[in-house]
């Protein structure tokens, strides 16, 4: 079944099904088996990959109590391996052997892999239990830890692997609150409240605010999870600890940030047991300003999206009998609520909307909606500061402590990014949904570490969605080969019944483990040994015939055990002790390699020399795909971008040139900044008819149509969607001349957007409004893709801003718009490495929506520290100082002259991509306005694209004037009193006559 089927199957089971994909998928990128191809048969046979580690299910118990089902999954042998040939390949020629010989070789029950090296010196033996200690890597999900098989796959790789059902998801206990069990105590920065949903008292132990559930599962796993194991083969188990102290974290999405908040919860010390490394995938650590709220615009789709589906994935609602919202039964009632509709709408509120009192007697505090909101320090580390112990909480570190609500302690000064001294590998995609937070927690982690862990900060950016990492294909387009150099294979291009296990073990993702848990500063172990201890049984292979295997302790090197799982090696100088007729002879047997693989999904070449681990510190610290032309159809672009670029820093610095392209009224775009005033590009935002996603970093957003997701490189001008997006009345499009050499940018573009607002009608007043700005690669063939947008809130402009030139103040207010006055939009967009080629056209869209990736602004005032969440034909109202108003339209005006150049400013990559031709704008002026609404019975509006003193004049048919009035840049026109019909609408320059425009409305 080919991979991409795969992933295309998955994908479609609910939006919300999508992220646990991930997981699944993940899965499939360390060696793509689907569950369904492996069940266990026990029939004497190792024959299939669930049979090469055993489950334990834990109960690890929290400070408060609460029981986190945990399932361990062990090399521990579920069958045993044997081996069958002729009695004529024997290597002694012995009369009596039965026709086929058939003996076993391993047993059930035996630990496959032992470590004989700890911090580099030899182990004493082969039953020193500290052989048999296991590193270990760590996931938790809430996801639902049943039926997943990564364990059984990270078994084979020499490491226990420990799966858990997050609080109150699934087997665990609890009470479900999504982001809040997993990072450090809350208590210090918001002691005066909790979450929305839970129902505990705040002093109560089990309050969230006290949850750091990731952070005390590891110290169970390092400190009291124990192993039952007979290792010095008395028949009696041996109790030892599980973990050889050094553990890893791996996962993706949510699997990601469970592993940042882990690690921000309290000091790692790198020298001593303790977590080793971080394998976060399409993940972050700061989720307020990059996950949550872009420039002030509320990321709807993925905030509301997913924790209304996790919310929705517990029991049905008419369970009646969960009355302890503590068990394992995950209902409503955990919440006290009788349906999780309720419960999802409160957890969105909290996120968002709902004012808590700010503790410190001045009222209520801002919504989450705001960067100053105190429910920021539950999702961002960089806003949930320790003090020079690299705690926050008094007694954070004392079980005990738990009781009662903790004072916060004195001098927080210190980031909480300074505890999380551990290297980490951060993976991600320029579409992801998590792209510039992830950046972001990268950056932060490498600026405050300070000793070698500075080094292992490894950041990784493919041409990549959240659900497409490692694949050649994102979106509408496909990608040259060389997009799984970083990986190490092409994931698009693998079958997940045959696996090339070569390619897969010498793969970055193994190799980081290998890299951090086999040779760490703490326990040096190098690779695993693959063990197959002294037999005591008599194994009957003929009449009176009797063989012993091994007769003695056999190890194998671990690339010679996958060797022999492929089918590509033997098992050389076993030695065996046969009983023939009562005389006893010991040999030494060759077992030939099997005819086939033992696990039929692995095939793959012979691993000659040990797999060992890649020397992370000579890798530069950030790699990033620089995409470019493909399959356009021009040999000129062929090897034009599409490669791998290696730095250490990002964005990069050297050969960068931040060069402004303005964006003029007649559609132009180019590097000359207007002259004069050449007036206003005009559209209408339609809070109720909004200009739909198409493209980009999205996770659960369908194509219009609902047909297929909708990220990454997605084809705008696809006739299928096009008229919701290109070409809504809601977009004005900008393009630049078709580009004679090429052009690459690298880094952070941004946009510098001048405009006014004009809502229902009105020419005065506050208002509120959003602009949204997105840069397209248009082919020489008339495709239009996706390259990278960005998005600004009116009442958000000045934090927006400084968010671009300086050190971010979340104190800076959200201050309303006044109605028709122009205002400066000054914003980041996303990060992109892109280059154009030749014969390529930039274009540039704006809008002032961009459902539903965010929310639809609904053209209203908002009061100071509120938030109005709403979708488009709710029928929601607002009430904005007493006036209860409703979602109102809006006429948008881009403003283009001298004073108002609005313009994106590209970071443009000069090494070897700098011949651009740039066009003068033409000055020929065309006087334009637009009338809205049309037809009326009521209110017409009229706003013209430059500010000067015009004359109207309205006809009826027969040329009769009926109204005649004089204004500048916009007017209200009742025409309630007209005969219902057509008019002509004539609007002159007063100054410039021959400057003219007519217009026809109707009155209905």
């Amino acid at each position: 079944m080919p991979f991409l089927l795969y992933l295309l199957i998955t994908q479609t089971k609910g939006e919300m099904n999508q992220t646990k994909n991930l997981l699944i998928w993940i899965c499939c990128v360390l060696l793509c088996l689907n569950n369904s191809t492996a069940q266990v048969n026990l029939n004497g046979q190792l024959d299939n990959i669930e049979e090469f580690s055993t489950i334990i299910t834990k109960d690890v118990v929290m400070p408060d109590g609460t029981v986190l089902k945990t399932d361990v999954f062990v090399p521990v042998l579920q069958d045993c391996l044997t081996v069958s040939f002729e009695a004529s390949e024997f290597p002694l020629p012995i009369p009596d052997l039965d026709p086929v010989v058939t003996f076993e070789v391993i047993k059930r029950g035996t630990q496959l892999f032992i470590y004989e090296d700890f911090n580099g010196q030899p182990v004493d033996s082969v039953e020193d239990r500290n052989a048999y200690q296991l590193p270990f890597i760590f996931t938790r999900t809430p996801y639902n830890k049943k039926g997943d098989i990564t364990g059984r796959i990270i078994s084979i790789m020499g490491y226990a692997y420990a799966l858990q059902d997050m609080r109150g998801r699934y087997s665990s206990e609890g009470v479900y609150m999504p982001m809040l069990s997993d990072g450090w105590n809350k208590n210090a920065y918001h002691n005066n409240y909790g979450h929305v949903l839970d129902r505990t008292d705040l002093a109560d132990k089990r309050n969230g605010n006290k949850h750091e559930d990731g952070y005390w599962s590891i110290q169970y796993i390092l400190n009291d999870l124990e192993r039952f194991y007979d290792v010095d083969r008395d028949g009696v188990m041996d109790t030892f600890k599980f973990c050889n102290g050094s553990v890893g974290m791996f996962g993706a999405s949510a699997l990601g940030n469970t592993q940042y908040q882990a690690a921000a919860a309290h000091p790692i010390n790198p020298d001593t047991a303790g977590l080793k490394c971080l394998l976060p995938i399409v993940a972050t650590n700061e989720h307020y300003k990059y996950t949550g709220f872009q420039n002030g615009v509320l990321r709807e789709r993925i905030v509301t999206g997913w924790i209304r589906g996790q919310i929705f994935d517990v029991e049905d609602d008419s369970i009646q009998f969960d009355n302890d919202e503590f068990n394992d039964l995950h209902t409503p009632f955990d919440y006290g609520l009788p349906n999780k509709f309720d419960a999802a709408n409160l957890a969105i509120d909290h996120f968002i909307s709902v004012r808590y009192e700010s503790g410190d007697g001045n009222g209520l505090g801002p919504a989450g909606y705001y960067p100053n909101s105190p429910g920021r320090t539950e999702m961002d580390a960089s806003f949930a500061p320790v003090n020079a112990q690299g705690e926050s909480v008094v007694g954070a570190l004392n079980p005990n402590g738990y009781e009662g609500i903790q004072e916060p302690l004195p001098n927080l000064n210190y980031s909480r990014y300074t505890n999380m001294d551990v290297p980490a590998y951060h993976l991600s995609g320029w579409w992801d949904i998590f792209t510039d937070g992830q950046i972001d927690t990268w950056r932060k982690m490498r600026e405050n570490i300070q000793g070698k862990n500075k080094g292992l900060q490894k950041l990784v950016i493919g041409p990549w969605a959240h659900q497409t990492i490692g694949g050649t294909e994102t979106g509408d387009m496909v990608y040259k080969d060389n997009v799984a150099d970083i990986m190490g294979f092409d994931l698009s291009d693998i079958d997940i019944d045959k696996i090339e296990v070569d390619k897969v073990l010498q793969s970055e993702l193994i190799s980081w483990f290998r890299y951090n848990l086999n040779y760490n500063n703490y326990a040096n172990i190098g690779l695993p040994t693959a063990l197959i201890p002294e037999s005591n049984d008599w194994q009957e292979i003929g009449d009176s015939i009797y063989i012993r295997i091994p007769a003695e302790d056999y190890k194998l090197p671990f690339n010679g055990l996958i060797n022999l799982l492929i089918g590509e090696g033997e098992l050389p100088g076993v030695p065996i002790e046969l009983n023939i007729k009562g005389n006893i002879q010991n040999i030494s047997y060759d077992v030939p390699a099997f005819d086939e693989p033992l696990l039929p999904e692995f095939t793959g070449s012979e691993i000659t020399s040990a797999i060992d681990s890649v020397d992370y510190e000579s890798i530069a610290d950030v790699r990033f795909y620089v995409v470019g032309p493909n399959n356009d159809g021009n040999a000129d672009n062929e090897a034009l971008g599409n490669y791998w670029f290696h730095t250490d820093t990002f964005p990069i610095v050297n050969n960068i040139e931040w060069r402004d392209m303005y964006l003029h009224k007649n559609g132009d775009l180019n590097t000359t900044s207007p002259t004069e005033n050449e007036g206003y590009s005009i559209y209408i935002h339609d809070p109720d008819s909004p200009v739909k996603t198409h493209g980009g970093g999205n996770m659960i957003v369908s194509t219009p149509d609902g047909d297929r997701d909708s990220q990454g490189q997605m084809n705008l001008a696809d006739p299928r969607y096009s008229p919701y997006t290109l070409n809504h009345p809601g977009v004005v499009q900008y393009s630049y001349e078709v580009t004679q050499d090429s052009m690459c940018i690298i880094g952070f573009p941004n946009a510098t957007v001048y405009a006014k607002t004009n809502p229902g009608g009105k020419v005065s007043g506050p208002t509120d409004t959003d602009f949204f700005v997105r840069i397209l690669d248009v082919y020489p063939d008339g495709r239009e893709y996706f390259v990278v947008e960005g998005c600004v809130n009116a009442r958000g402009r000045d934090y927006a801003r400084q968010l671009l030139e300086g050190p971010e103040d979340p104190n800076i207010p959200f201050t309303n718009i006044e109605i028709g006055q122009i205002y400066e939009y000054r914003f980041g967009l996303m990060p992109i490495a892109y280059t154009w080629g030749k014969g390529h056209k930039i274009k540039v869209l704006i809008s002032s929506s961009n459902h539903n990736r965010y929310q639809v602004n609904p053209n209203l005032p908002i009061e100071e520290g509120e938030f109005f969440r709403r979708q488009p034909n709710d029928g929601k109202t607002y009430v904005y100082q007493g006036e209860e108003m409703e979602p109102r339209i809006a006429v948008q005006r881009i403003a283009h002259s001298p004073e108002y150049p609005t313009k994106i400013t590209l970071p443009v990559y000069n090494k070897n991509y700098t011949n651009i031709v740039d066009n003068v704008y033409n000055s020929d002026f065309e006087l334009d306005a637009m009338i809205y609404p049309n037809p009326s019975s009521n209110m017409v509006n009229i706003y013209m694209n430059a500010s000067e003193e015009y004359t109207l004049i309205i006809n009826d048919l027969m040329g009769k004037v009926v109204y005649e009035s004089r204004f500048s840049d916009n007017t209200n026109l009742d025409v309630s009193n007209f005969d219902k019909g057509m008019y002509l609408v004539d609007i002159r320059d007063t100054r410039n006559p021959e400057q003219r425009v007519m217009r026809k409305i109707i009155v209905q």
